[in-house]
């Protein structure tokens, strides 16, 4: 692999200070620690081994302090550590911790690396209600599912934004799970798929039964509203009520007042690349907190993506005449279909899901990174569209 040299460092002792610290190993895996830290965060696109950090910052000594600092910083949520690949490679997070390391803190116990533990770190996994695992994030300091509750204690609603596929559903699942009621939002959306609406009986009679917005205020529940900018502007509104204070909403067609009860919340989510996605000032006004969820690359990596498949999202997703990028969903199902099905089918089938107008692209970028494969869409009986860059 070819690496930057480390640039000079405020962090970064000169390697004579280490080896005047003999004797001391706490404080020769913090100076190791940091060090390390400042390199990866100045290389921020890139992923070392141990080896590798050992060559770049002419480290002469035995690597197991090296590697025990690491493993400290990735615990702490300072690094991104990969142990799908062998040997094993550390990256720095795209989201840390806002407070610096506190290598050596005298209140803590410190650990080999002098960095204090810390008991809830990103990359730890919350089932969702489904059953599958979501892998935490960063978010402002902490967890992301973490903060979300905080906010939902402080009642201070949140709307997360970002294209499709890239974990806003499942993260709010794995922060709220079975507390989670869902308006799927479309154009067609309308009040009724809120509060409830009648249906009918076998015997001809109808009964009226509770929507989202209904159930979620009457169970102290979240409500949860998917793709909240592509539904009708005049139909928003129904939820204005219980988020402007008053926690009540009237049910016209049955005379009916709901009030919400304590825990009562709301969240919303929204792409603002789609075709007649509308952020009204009404709306927007009323989150007060609205957050970006991109994909996680080095999480990505984390979960078995390989590294060229993950090459060729963020290539794509930073090329301006692309409308399309294999988000988290794409790849993560890439390495699924790869573990059950091998790699030609996997690719074969990244390329089945991208619009035909991105193939051309996509097909290029295979090609360079994973040469003598077939990329082509996946069919039935054998016979295939060929796909040409």
């Amino acid at each position: 692999m070819t690496t930057p040299q480390p640039a000079a460092s405020a962090l970064s002792p000169a390697p004579a200070a280490a080896a005047n610290a003999a004797g001391d190993q706490n404080q020769a895996a913090t100076t190791l620690g940091a060090r390390a830290l400042q390199f990866l965060q100045d290389h921020p696109t890139s992923a070392y081994t141990v080896r590798d950090l050992n060559t770049q910052l002419s480290i002469t000594t035995a690597s197991g302090g090296l590697h025990a600092a690491l493993v400290r910083l990735a615990d702490a949520g300072y690094l991104l550590r990969d142990s799908t690949v062998n040997p094993q490679t550390f990256a720095a997070h795209p989201s840390p911790p806002a407070d610096p390391p506190q290598f050596g803190a005298a209140n803590r116990a410190p650990t080999s690396s002098g960095l204090p533990r810390r008991t809830a770190a990103a990359g730890s996994v919350v089932k969702r209600p489904n059953g599958r695992d979501y892998h935490t994030r960063m978010l402002a300091g902490g967890r992301d599912v973490d903060v979300l509750r905080n906010l939902r204690q402080h009642d201070i609603p949140v709307l997360l934004y970002g294209p499709p596929g890239t974990g806003k559903t499942s993260m709010l699942e794995a922060a709220f799970g079975d507390d989670l009621y869902t308006v799927n939002g479309d154009a067609d959306t309308v009040v009724g798929d809120f509060v409830g609406d009648y249906i009918a009986n076998g015997d001809g009679t109808y009964s009226f039964v509770d929507g989202p917005l209904v159930l979620a205020m009457e169970t102290g529940g979240v409500l949860f509203v998917d793709d909240a900018t592509i539904i009708p502007p005049q139909v928003m509104p129904v939820i204005y009520p219980v988020m402007d204070g008053r926690g009540v909403i009237t049910i016209k067609s049955q005379n009916r007042q709901v009030t919400a009860k304590p825990g009562f919340y709301v969240v919303a989510a929204h792409n603002p690349f789609v075709h007649g996605a509308v952020l009204s000032p009404a709306l927007a006004s009323r989150f007060s907190i609205q957050v970006e969820v991109p994909t996680d690359y080095h999480l990505a990596r984390r979960l078995g993506v390989p590294a060229p498949i993950v090459a060729v999202a963020k290539a794509m997703a930073d090329n301006d005449a692309c409308t399309w990028a294999p988000q988290m969903r794409e790849l993560t199902d890439y390495a699924r279909v790869n573990d059950a099905l091998g790699r030609t089918v996997a690719v074969n089938n990244l390329v089945s899901v991208c619009p035909e107008d991105d193939r051309p692209e996509l097909i290029r970028l295979l090609a360079d990174k994973i040469p003598g494969v077939a990329a082509d869409p996946l069919a039935v009986g054998g016979t295939r569209k060929k796909a040409t860059p």
